[in-house]
């Protein structure tokens, strides 16, 4: 096990897995977790030989693996009880690490659609933006929701804003803070109203702001200031600051 890599790399736990399923060359699809999780607990255990600290979200993985794999190796007669649990716990698993391995990939694609879009204009937007919500993509919504939806939403929202102004090539030089524009949405919302994720876009008055508010929205959902529902195409937001 190569230690060079470290923990700050990684997203977390699930983003961790992937990297040793495919470090390892094992079949995501066809996956022996007992063998992903000795490849998690060797990896953990030389982080902490490096006497580093580890997160609680890898050591709460780290003990639901340990369990999966008491429970497979345990003698067959003493198992049969739990064993459509631990099949559950596998399915389970997989599950989570293809919804999330689509989620990096989908906010891959959010970035590369930002940046193309951004070239339409004489001064596009700085590639650091795009990095920042690659990055909070990864983070925010949990991998049971659909980030197809986001994606297709901010998606609709843009293609407005260009269309209602095509000759609008302005770049605000004026440096917008994440916690300013989080103020400002949580001034939208008014009591236990709910609002579609394309209505609180659509109030930015610049392209520039309208990816910072979207950034916003994530970092809000990741602190659970917002509540996400889905219904059908529509992404609908609620406070929980209130």
């Amino acid at each position: 096990m190569n230690f060079e890599v470290t923990l700050e790399q990684f997203s977390g736990p699930l983003d961790l897995m992937l990297y040793l399923i495919k470090d390892k060359k094992l079949d995501l699809f066809d996956l022996n977790i007992v063998d992903l999780a000795d490849q998690y607990i060797a990896f953990l255990d030389g982080i902490r030989e490096q006497k580093l600290e580890i997160a609680s979200e890898y050591l709460s993985e780290l003990a639901g693996l340990i369990e999966y794999k008491s429970k497979r190796l345990l003698p067959r007669d003493k198992s049969e009880l739990d064993a459509s649990d631990v099949e559950d716990e596998e399915q389970n698993l997989v599950r989570r690490l293809i919804e999330y391995q689509r989620y990096k990939e989908v906010s891959i694609e959010l970035a590369q659609r930002f940046e193309e879009r951004s070239r339409q204009h004489d001064k596009p937007l700085s590639t650091g933006l795009f990095k920042q919500i690659k990055k909070e993509l990864s983070e925010s919504i949990t991998y049971d929701q659909t980030p197809y939806d986001l994606m297709n939403a901010m998606q609709k929202v843009m293609d407005r804003f260009r269309i209602a102004n095509p000759m609008d090539v302005s770049i605000e030089r004026v440096e917008l803070s994440i916690d300013d524009v989080i103020d400002d949405i949580r001034k939208i919302f008014v009591g236990d109203e709910v609002l579609s994720l394309e209505f609180v876009l659509e109030q930015s008055p610049s392209l520039q702001h309208l990816l910072m508010s979207f950034l916003a929205v994530l970092d809000m959902l990741r602190m659970g200031e917002l509540k996400v529902n889905y219904q059908g195409e529509a992404v609908y937001l609620k406070g929980a600051f209130l």
